[in-house]
């Protein structure tokens, strides 16, 4: 299960930039050597010594002010996907859930998983998450998470009369790092969301554009449906994204400005992640009762 976004874990929130410099002392083959001091003693001075007239170095070895050169031109490309970048990050700042249909595949130790289909409920503040499965794959299944609530842990209701018999209908708690969700998700509840991910993706994009190592392609805008989209093709070789992830495909709905599909890929080119974001909403309007199951009766 990766919640979401599966933001691209922890392990998506850090990164490393590792840029090799040069020695700003190293000499130059145009300095002069330095002068040594005699220490040979003289005796018997009549007067003081008077200082011979200043020399002045030849034009030929004057320092020079060097004058820096143009920075790399950023491609049409990198300013394009930034500004839809910033768009969505603003847009989701200013809102304060959201809601969609999630359909997600995922690549968990070496496996890939079958699709999910979720229907998905995010507060960003308090973080909470609601994730109901409509799919064929865990259909029925019911999570809830909640950051500093339930001990911190993640309620889950799992469907079928027999599990129902045993756990009354109650929610199972399940501790963040319990294998039954490792082995299910890359992401745990607590690190997982749409506007994390955006975040995170934001983050090392910047990250890797200061240092003109952000490389990125754009198709042509497509019409389907009612939505006009446009897919960006993003390799960021200044920082670990994700373990495995060195690329990702992003596509944008040019109307909201939002990301609505995700296709993360490792070194070899191949899909260890893809997340499809369908009827996304922000500020649907939800409670603290969205967030609670009722109490079985």
């Amino acid at each position: 299960m990766r919640y979401c976004f599966r933001i691209l874990s922890i392990a998506f929130l850090s990164f490393v930039a590792a840029l090799a410099g040069c020695n700003a002392f190293e000499s130059s083959d145009n300095a002069e050597p330095a002068v040594q001091p005699d220490h040979t003693v003289t005796k018997n001075v009549a007067g003081p010594v008077k200082p011979g007239p200043q020399v002045n170095p030849p034009p030929s070895v004057a320092t020079k002010p060097v004058t820096p050169g143009p920075a790399p031109a950023e491609s049409a490309a990198v300013a394009h996907f930034n500004t839809l970048l910033v768009a969505a990050w603003s847009k989701v700042q200013s809102f304060p859930d959201m809601s969609c249909r999630l359909v997600q595949t995922q690549v968990v130790d070496g496996v890939t998983l079958p699709e999910e289909v979720v229907d998905f409920r995010q507060r960003f503040s308090p973080h909470s998450l609601r994730l109901t499965w409509v799919g064929k794959r865990n259909k029925g299944r019911d999570l809830v998470y909640v950051a500093g609530q339930n001990d911190n842990k993640v309620l889950v209701k799992e469907p079928g009369a027999v599990i129902k018999f045993f756990t009354g209908n109650k929610p199972v708690s399940i501790a963040l790092d319990s294998t039954a969700l490792t082995s299910q998700s890359k992401d745990a509840p607590d690190f997982a969301g749409y506007n994390l991910l955006i975040g995170s993706i934001r983050m090392r994009f910047n990250d890797a554009r200061a240092s003109n190592l952000a490389w990125v392609s754009e198709a042509r805008p497509e019409t389907v449906g009612e939505r006009r989209l446009q897919t960006f093709e993003v390799t960021l070789q200044a920082v670990v994204l994700s373990g495995q992830i060195k690329q990702m495909a992003i596509t944008f709905d040019l109307v909201t400005s939002l990301p609505v599909h995700m296709i993360m890929r490792d070194a070899k080119n191949r899909v260890v992640q893809d997340y499809d974001w369908q009827n996304l909403r922000l500020g649907v309007g939800l409670t603290d009762a969205d967030f609670r199951f009722e109490t079985p009766k």
